[in-house]
């Protein structure tokens, strides 16, 4: 119950925080605590250690998808915009059935690949927080 109420607790704190502090602040704040908080795992200390860790990733990760789903639409123009999105979510949906079946081989082989991956996964979206460079805060959209 801790964890899943923490992922709620992260969107409503994402969408919070990027109303007051724009969309790529907090985004890349995020991504960066993102990452701490998934460091420690290479240690697992207890079980109510592991418990607070997990839930801190849920919470930052509520966090991370609660902003790039409002940046999301914002970037589009409106002629391609449910047609981009819903594109951006079919991909989605083929990497968490892809990412299931490399948890599920790795965790068998050693369990620290899978804290690996799920490491390298926040680099990369760490970087890409910070190749992105459009803020779309208090920004008008064009209508095509």
């Amino acid at each position: 119950a801790v964890v899943s109420t923490q992922s709620t607790g992260g969107n409503i704190t994402g969408s919070i925080t990027s109303h007051l502090f724009g969309r790529l602040t907090s985004l890349r704040l995020s991504n960066f605590l993102l990452l701490v908080s998934i460091t420690p795992m290479f240690a697992c200390v207890s079980k109510n250690f592991l418990t607070l860790n997990m839930a801190a990733i849920e919470f930052f990760g509520g966090i991370v998808n609660s902003i790039v789903w409002i940046i999301m639409p914002e970037i589009f123009p409106t002629t391609i915009r449910s047609t981009a999105c819903g594109f951006i979510s079919g991909c989605g949906k083929i990497g968490g059935v892809l990412g299931s079946g490399a948890v599920a081989v790795f965790y068998y082989i050693d369990p620290v690949i899978v804290v690996a991956l799920l490491l390298a996964a926040g680099l990369v979206e760490l970087a890409m927080s910070f190749v992105f460079k459009k803020e779309t805060k208090h920004f008008v959209m064009k209508d095509c």
